[in-house]
């Protein structure tokens, strides 16, 4: 009777054993699926940020008018996504951080229209860097031994884009797009400044401040019935949308997923403008945009690394 109870048992905790096995198979297809779900989502996201230059591009309207129609659109959508409820709390970092916001787009679309693509997209890319600096003045934040080499290699990719740039854009675009970059930048900041309620209100606040910049322009520059269409795509498309999927991904991606999966933006961005108006970028701007990539990517991977470790400060 012992022996048979003693078989059953065996058979039992042979059995256990082969169900912690099939959960833990289960439990790592799941992660998988997971997995593959954010990083679609992340990629959607860059893709649809990455079609802005194009339709910058090739509409026909004043860039104060396409930013005011876009911001209006992306406004609509974000807020029937929250279902008209927003939460404004309209604290000193959210309001600072709405006009960064505004400032970024309304900027960014002037220099699409004055300079190459590539140079806009690239120029503004620099915004990290900005961020850092911002960061140490505003927040206190320490600066280590990544963030000295990253401001000294975007500094290097920024005068391979300005170099570049002569004959091929103009240089008054660039200066805006490198504003654009700061203004990202101190956006960034603000949304970490600011503690209370989510950051799509930020974003919303920001699309709706963009909208009253722009009244004026919409009415001196009124626009024909065909550019409708493509603005209205920009606000939808190319701001709500890519933002929604971003901010569904960010609760299960890694931090090192999004910071480099969108980068896929500025890689595609000049490369649809080529094919839909013969765009190119001048011989420096790859390089320009190789080093500040580069840079961008190797700091955020840097930074992952020394998260879990004190990384050792550079002396001020």
């Amino acid at each position: 009777m012992m022996k048979k109870d003693g078989r059953d048992n065996q058979m039992a905790g042979r059995d256990n054993h082969k169900a912690d096995r099939d959960n833990q198979k289960v439990g790592r297809d799941n992660q998988m699926a997971g997995r593959a779900q954010t990083v679609a989502l992340l990629v959607a996201s860059g893709f649809l940020w990455s079609l802005g230059g194009v339709f910058i591009k090739t509409t026909d309207a004043h860039p104060m008018v396409i930013s005011y129609a876009r911001s209006l659109t992306a406004s609509l959508c974000m807020l029937a996504y929250l279902r008209g409820r927003p939460h404004f709390v309209f604290t000193r970092a959210q309001c600072l951080g709405a006009l960064c916001y505004a400032a970024t787009v309304t900027s960014f679309v002037t220099a699409t229209k004055l300079t190459t693509s590539a140079n806009a997209i690239l120029l503004q890319y620099s915004s990290p860097v900005f961020a850092v600096i911002l960061g140490y003045l505003l927040l206190k934040d320490s600066l280590y031994w990544y963030d000295y080499l990253s401001m000294g290699g975007v500094s290097v990719g920024l005068v391979f884009l300005f170099s570049g740039s002569i004959g091929f854009g103009s240089m008054a675009g660039n200066v805006v797009a490198v504003f654009s970059g700061l203004f990202f930048g101190s956006f960034m900041v603000f949304l970490k400044m600011h503690k209370t309620g989510s950051q799509v209100e930020t974003i919303i606040l920001g699309n709706l401040v963009a909208v009253v910049i722009g009244i004026p322009f919409a009415v001196l520059y009124p626009v024909e019935l065909s550019a409708l269409p493509p603005v209205i795509f920009l606000g939808a498309f190319q701001i709500a949308l890519p933002y929604i999927l971003f901010a569904k991904a960010s609760v299960r991606a890694s931090t090192l997923d999004l910071a480099l999966i969108p980068i896929i933006e500025p890689l595609l961005n000049p490369v649809w403008v080529y094919l839909a108006t013969g765009e190119r970028p001048a011989p420096l701007t790859y390089v320009g945009g190789a080093v500040l990539l580069g840079v961008i990517s190797f700091r955020s991977v840097i930074m992952l690394r020394a998260s879990g470790n004190a990384a050792p400060e550079c002396e001020k």
